[in-house]
């Protein structure tokens, strides 16, 4: 199985205990062992990787064994080398001990063996054993991947090793003995060969017996004889056979026969050789190809077999010769290198040195004696060649990064509830960073900023530039109180490579929102200890800038680590909301200025939350879910500053800011307690009434604003007599509340309306409301009430006003009701119904009624005429039939009628529509249907008419497409049309406005005045002579004018019908009444008035109507 690792050896260490000593948890899931290095973490923006892992440490001090145990084999001493400080850098130059150059060194003992004999000095001599293999494997240990057998010796064996006689040994899957113990008992681990433990490493990798192959073991009362036989190498299709026999004598020998592997696909060192487990003992390298080895005294006789692809640094090396300069009072040191790495597969990474701090999901140990501390040493920081990052230190760059390298220390390892179950899905890569699917508001140990589309998908809208409030936690800086709720987007069947992809903004998913606590994840992990009340809140980093041997560092370099070190501290308060600090510079520890305090209600005393704090001098905002305790710091910039003043300003909801001066005097940290004091409340009361006065029965919504808490409602309901009331309202005190809007939803027929910029005082507060009938009755027939406000936008535009009707939520639509709208108009569109669900025989029924009554339908629909096909609905009222299905995204609007002129091309598929349109209805027309509209691409093939039913007055637009799906198309393009447009032709014919004329047609005919002429004929005779009376009118080009109406007036000014109401543009035109009102009932004998109306300009004409 791989080694949960990283990155090969650029941080490598050994200690007294076994690997996992890192992970709290005992068991994970096998997938979930942390580290793979990190290929698969890019971001967008570059390749950053980050190389941070569980054991780093213990590889740190492993690797610098290894190498001084080399070059000591080589012959190789240091060189002088110097150590300075620049700045507040301490510049270290390679003694030839701290780099490692690339190289290989492949495994050549193949068909050899090793025969290790006890010598007098306490060690081992070495030379080539003249054993054979045994073909008698033995036993077979049915071994799997990372498997560890303990085998009691018999037949009188025993093994004197390491300064005991052992009466059994562990044999491990990955080619190695251990005695008295097993090392990491979870995942191979190169970093056993270097632990308190006797370990005899006959072939130490990563082998998998689980695919093929196995490890036997044979008894004899003179040896004891261990076979791993045709194992592959994990991940690999190889073949390896070793052999290892213990003589009773303490003797062993180790042949090698078909072994594949040269050097680890893995990248880890093979070690061949033995280790008593004394770590105190000299480490000794090897050549095995150079036999014989005799008189050593070490503790570890070895050769590693290797390929370092990059070049490599040795961060214990580096922290020793850094403390022999400085003294130890940093919390991290953090490395930059004067050079390339030449490869490295990280951008940067965090070494774990010490912890002691429960709650974390880290066990607690310390390796600071291994790096030159005394015991403050939390970390390492790897942050690689200085020109490795942007000059700016700020976007997606040093910072960021330094960010997410020095939250290691504290993060993000920690497994939760979700949905009451204990797991780690809040993790990402190597169970060390945050899930990608974890809502963290961009924090730089990833996860995303996630916002909640409320349909089941999530968008990503912030990545990598900030601390949650959870890492807060983590760090000591805020108790467990001050976290909100966040929230985990619990995807089906995710992977652990999925959940470790880098953050990245605009990504949608879909999943179920789980809800997460910090309290599920003390559930798991406990308390964390010490907690924030106790917890150190002001750390210390020391930077490191490491040159090569003879190398003097320009000044530019200098200058650049020394400006991504300073950038760091402001970086950091700030990321902090002012409650952590971080002091970079050398020399002595600079004070800390802190104010603090407790927030109370001033009229009760009890503790407020959801509170935001902020210092005004410093834009610090702390945001204060609960406990309702502020707190902030700031770092001086020398050993003795002069005081400061702090402005504090203190807001929650609902209450009055409370702002306040103090003076901070550094080291001496100032306790401010503040009371706020409650906004007062009052009530809003009024009436919703209609024009002659009448109550009318309305819902009214209240929407509030706040940059305190998120917006809210309020509601109400007018009675009978349309009283209503708010109640409890507090006054307006904007930004911390304010009222936008009102919305009013009268009862049918009477339109909504949305008051703007409601002002609630302390005093008395009336609001009194009147409404008028909408212009139509929209019928929502989709049967999951869908697509409306692809209908009301459409009419809105045109300056209709609606009364929508759901039947989904509110039953059969009251059609009786439309002769009380303005105009006798219903709009009934079935959105996505099919089959049964598609106008069903009371809804018919329902609209063949209104027809009767000379009413005007706008009826629009997939399915419509498939689903009734042979009904009488379809063949009297609609008076068409079915002729098929069609996939033709483009209709065009028949030129020569009054519905289909000007819509050149229709668009009814796309995003800007509603998308839905699957069933297109084909139409056959049948007497009195006229087409007017047409498919575009199957020539004949008609997709809308109009009727006109001479016997009742009535007039119908059917549709057999969906209009919610009409768009222009994503780019605008000359000709296509949106929903406005085709709107107003089908209400302007419904409305009986059917012949409205452009006669500006000559390229230079645009009028120079706004004219309104007499009507033809005047007087006008109905029905004899002439149908209709003619209306021209001109409008110019330099009118400012929005909307252009022409309106039928009866000599007591009431409105009898509308013949134009559309946007403007300039042009001449001309209008034709036939003699009806709106609801196309004939008009008495008499005078009336015709008004041209645009924007300020009016012009009207009287008209004589003889029958």
């Amino acid at each position: 199985m791989p080694f949960a690792r990283g990155v090969r050896c650029f941080s490598l260490t050994a200690v007294f205990i076994c690997l996992s000593f890192l992970f709290a948890h005992e068991t994970r899931a096998e997938n979930a062992r942390p580290n793979r290095h990190r290929a698969a973490a890019t971001n967008q923006h570059g390749a950053f990787v980050c190389g941070t892992y569980h054991g780093s440490a213990l590889d740190a001090i492993l690797f610098d064994k290894v190498q001084s145990s080399q070059r000591a084999q080589q012959g190789l001493a240091s060189r002088p080398a110097q150590t300075f400080v620049a700045g507040d850098l301490v510049v270290i130059e390679d003694d030839g001990t701290l780099i490692a150059e690339p190289g290989r060194n492949a495994f050549d003992l193949r068909n050899k063996g090793l025969h290790f004999t006890p010598n007098t000095n306490g060690s081992y001599d070495v030379s080539a054993s003249t054993l054979t293999f045994d073909e008698g494997l033995g036993t077979n240990l049915n071994a799997g991947d990372d498997t560890n057998h303990r085998i009691n010796f018999t037949s009188g064996f025993s093994f004197p090793f390491a300064g005991q006689t052992w009466d059994h040994t562990y044999i491990r899957s990955n080619g190695n003995l251990t005695f008295g113990g097993i090392g990491n008992p979870d995942f191979y681990d190169p970093a056993d060969f270097n632990l308190e433990l006797p370990i005899i490493a006959a072939f130490f990798v990563d082998l998998n017996p689980q695919a093929g192959g196995g490890v036997y073991y044979q008894q004899a009362g003179d040896r004891f004889v261990i076979t791993w036989d045709r194992i592959p190498e994990f991940g690999a299709q190889n073949s390896n056979t070793i052999q290892l026999t213990l003589f009773a004598d303490g003797s062993f020998d180790i042949v090698f026969t078909d072994v594949d592997i040269q050097v680890a696909a893995n990248g880890n060192p093979i070690y061949v050789g033995f280790s008593i487990g004394d770590l105190g003992a000299e480490f000794q390298s090897v050549d095995f190809s150079n036999l014989p080895i005799t008189g050593s005294r070490a503790g570890a006789i070895f050769e590693a077999f290797e390929d370092i692809p990059y070049r490599v640094v040795s961060t214990v090396g580096i922290a020793q010769r850094f403390y022999a300069v400085q003294p130890d009072s940093f919390d991290q040191l953090v490395l930059i290198t004067d050079f390339d790495l030449l490869g490295a597969p990280f951008g940067a990474f965090y070494q774990f040195v010490r912890n002691d701090i429960q709650g974390l999901g880290l066990n607690n140990f310390d390796l600071t004696a291994n790096y030159g501390s005394a015991g403050r040493l939390q970390g390492f920081l790897h942050m690689n060649f200085v020109n490795y990052w942007p000059d700016n230190p700020a976007g997606f760059s040093f910072v960021n990064v330094l960010g997410q390298e020095a939250e290691h220390e504290w993060g993000a390892f920690v497994r939760s509830l979700v949905n009451g179950v204990e797991t780690d899905l809040i993790l990402g890569r190597g169970l060390g960073h945050w899930s990608f699917y974890l809502d963290t508001d961009g924090s730089v140990m990833e996860g995303n900023g996630w916002q909640d589309n409320g349909n089941g998908t999530f968008t990503t809208v912030r990545s990598f530039d900030n601390f949650s409030l959870l890492d807060h936690y983590l760090m000591g800086l805020r108790p467990a109180e001050e976290i909100p709720p966040f929230f985990l987007i619990d995807v089906l069947g995710v992977t652990l490579t999925q959940r470790s992809a880098f953050p990245q903004t605009g990504v949608t998913a879909t999943g179920v929102k789980r809800t997460i606590t910090v309290n599920d994840i003390i559930a798991v992990e406990g308390p964390r200890v010490p907690s924030a009340a106790t917890a150190p809140k002001v750390f210390r980093q020391g930077y490191v800038y490491l040159t090569r041997q003879g190398v003097t560092p320009s000044q530019a370099n200098l200058d650049k680590a020394d400006r991504f070190r300073a950038s760091w501290v402001d970086y950091y308060s700030d990321r902090t909301d002012g409650r952590g600090i971080f002091q970079t510079q050398l020399g002595s520890a600079l004070p800390v200025a802190t104010v603090e305090g407790l927030v109370t209600n001033a009229s009760n005393g009890s503790i407020i939350k959801n509170l935001e704090a902020k210092w005004l001098e410093r834009n610090y905002v702390q945001p204060i879910y609960d406990g309702g305790h502020y707190e902030f710091r700031t770092l001086a910039s020398s050993t003795a500053p002069a005081d400061i003043q702090a402005t504090i300003v203190l807001r929650a909801f609902p209450y009055l800011p409370d702002t306040s001066v103090v003076t901070l005097t550094y080291g001496n940290p100032l306790v401010h307690h503040r009371a706020l004091t409650p906004l007062p409340q009052t009530n809003l009361t009024g009436a919703v009434r209609d024009a002659a006065g009448n109550g009318v029965s309305a819902k009214l919504t209240l929407f509030a604003s706040s940059d305190v808490i998120d917006d809210f409602t309020a509601t109400a309901t007018s009675d009978a007599q349309g009283n209503f009331t708010f109640s409890g309202l507090y006054v307006s005190q904007p930004p911390a509340i304010a009222y936008d809007r009102l919305v009013v939803e009268p009862d049918i027929p009477f339109a909504g309306q949305t008051l703007t910029d409601i002002v609630i005082t302390g005093g008395t507060n009336d609001l009194n409301i009147v409404v008028e009938p909408a212009d139509i009755l929209l019928v929502n027939d989709d049967p999951n009430g869908n697509f409306s406000n692809y209908y009301s936008s459409a009419l809105e535009e045109i300056g209709v006003t609606s009364f929508v009707w759901s039947q989904k939520d509110r039953g059969l639509a009251p059609v009786s009701f439309a002769p009380q709208f303005k105009r006798n108009i219903i709009i009934w569109y079935t959105g996505n119904a099919s089959g049964a669900e598609v106008l069903t025989p009371a809804e018919q029924d329902s609209i063949a009624a209104h027809l009767d009554r000379g009413g005007r339908v706008f009826l629009t629909g997939q399915n419509i005429a498939e689903s009734l096909n042979g009904t009488p609905f379809l063949s009297n009222r609609v008076r068409v039939s079915f002729d098929r299905n069609l996939n033709d995204i483009i209709l065009h609007g028949v030129q020569s009628d009054p519905v289909g002129k000007g819509l050149i091309n229709i668009i009814n598929a796309g995003t800007l529509g509603a998308n839905n349109q699957t069933s297109r209805d084909v139409l056959i027309p049948s007497a009195g249907a006229i087409a007017c509209v047409m498919f575009d691409t199957t020539a004949g093939t008609v997709a809308g008419v109009r009727v006109t039913d001479p016997a009742n007055n009535s007039r119908l637009v059917f549709f057999g497409f969906g209009f919610e799906a009409v768009n222009p198309g994503s780019v605008p393009r000359p000709g296509y049309v949106g929903r406005p447009e085709v709107m107003q032709n089908v209400l302007n014919w419904l409305s009986g406005v059917t012949q409205v004329a452009d006669r500006n047609e000559a390229p230079n005919g645009i009028p120079a005045a706004f004219h309104l002429s007499a009507s033809y004929p005047n007087p006008w005779q109905a029905g004899m002579g002439a149908a209709e009376a003619e209306i021209r009118y001109h409008l110019p080009l330099d009118l400012a004018a929005q909307r252009v109406t022409l309106k039928i007036f009866d000599v007591l000014g009431r409105e009898v019908a509308t013949l134009v109401d559309q946007p403007y543009r300039p042009g001449q035109f001309s209008a034709r009444w036939n003699g009806r009102d709106t609801r196309g009932e004939l008009v008495s004998n008499g005078v009336y008035f015709y008004k041209l109306q645009a924007g300020a300009l009016q012009h009207v004409q009287k008209q004589l109507l003889v029958r």
